[in-house]
């Protein structure tokens, strides 16, 4: 996962999704239960390790730029799922 946001809020294209904005992505997304969404994390998860695209400061940086628009219980979620990773 890469940081959603270059710097001072300018939206970054993600590299696993060429050409999808965040705005994008969490249209993509929302509609997703929550099983399909783990689904879908697991296995992005997956072949970023095996590819070795896999960078927690990137993740750290979106889950820093998108924690402000959650509530407490969906941070406390997206805490725990990140920790499974």
């Amino acid at each position: 996962m890469r940081s959603f946001l270059d710097s001072l809020g300018k939206p970054k294209k993600n590299e696993s999704t060429p050409g999808a904005t965040p705005e994008e992505l969490i249209d993509r997304y929302s509609g997703m239960n929550e099983d399909a969404l783990m689904r879908e994390l697991a296995g992005l998860t997956q072949k970023r390790r095996a590819d070795g695209t896999y960078d927690p400061d990137a993740i750290k940086r979106g889950v820093e730029a998108i924690s402000p628009m959650l509530s407490e219980s969906q941070r406390a979620k997206l805490k725990a799922i990140i920790e499974a990773l």
